[in-house]
C-alpha cells in the first residue's frame, strides 16, 4: 500500500500478486482500475455492481495514466523504465560463442 486506503478523499494504489504483479488504483470508492506491471490498463472494477469490466471504451486512458503518474510517478518510473537485472544476450554469447563462430 502506497498511501492510506481509509482516506477515500485521496487516490490510493496498492500492488496485488494474484496474476503476477498488478496495481490496483482507486480514486473513489466506486471504481478501481487494474494496471499490469508495465502500467497499461487491464480492467476496471465497479464496486457498485461487483463486476470486473474489461471493456475500456468509456475511459480516457491517457488522462487516467497522467493522473496515476501525477500521484504515483515514482512507482510508474520504477516499473516502466525498469532494466533487466542481467543481460541474457551476453550470458548466451558467453555460453555458446564457440558453436556459432
Amino acid at each position: 500500500m502506497y498511501n492510506d486506503i481509509n482516506n477515500r478523499n485521496s487516490p490510493s494504489i496498492c500492488a496485488t500478486y494474484v496474476y503476477g504483479v498488478e496495481y490496483l488504483y482507486s480514486k473513489s470508492k466506486d471504481r478501481s482500475y487494474i494496471f499490469n506491471s508495465d502500467f497499461s490498463l487491464k480492467a476496471i472494477y465497479d464496486s457498485n455492481t461487483a463486476k470486473m469490466e474489461y471493456e475500456k471504451s468509456d475511459i480516457d486512458e491517457e488522462e487516467l495514466y497522467n493522473e496515476v503518474y501525477k500521484n504515483f510517478g515514482f512507482l510508474v518510473e520504477a516499473n516502466v523504465n525498469r532494466k533487466p537485472l542481467i543481460n541474457m544476450q551476453k550470458e548466451f554469447n558467453k555460453e555458446y560463442y564457440k558453436r556459432f563462430n
